[in-house]
């Protein structure tokens, strides 16, 4: 939202990237509507846009680190 204010960009032209900062861990869910992630590696990227409903669940024991990037064309 931010983002969209500050440049005046319309959310059509928003994109967020998901980085995987750690390897998955058995109880670690990411999900972007129809599609469930598991089994990451760090360094993983997925790209989304700004319409897209999304999740993640940490049910494990161990902490889970993600970096999230927005940007616009």
């Amino acid at each position: 939202y931010t983002l969209r204010q500050e440049h005046q960009v319309e959310l059509d032209d928003c994109y967020r990237y998901l980085i995987f900062l750690e390897d998955w861990t058995f109880g670690q869910y990411v999900g972007f509507e129809n599609c469930n992630i598991t089994h990451w590696n760090a360094g993983d990227v997925w790209k989304f846009t700004g319409h897209e409903m999304h999740y993640a669940v940490n049910a494990s024991a161990v902490n889970f680190h993600t970096c999230q990037v927005s940007t616009f064309n």
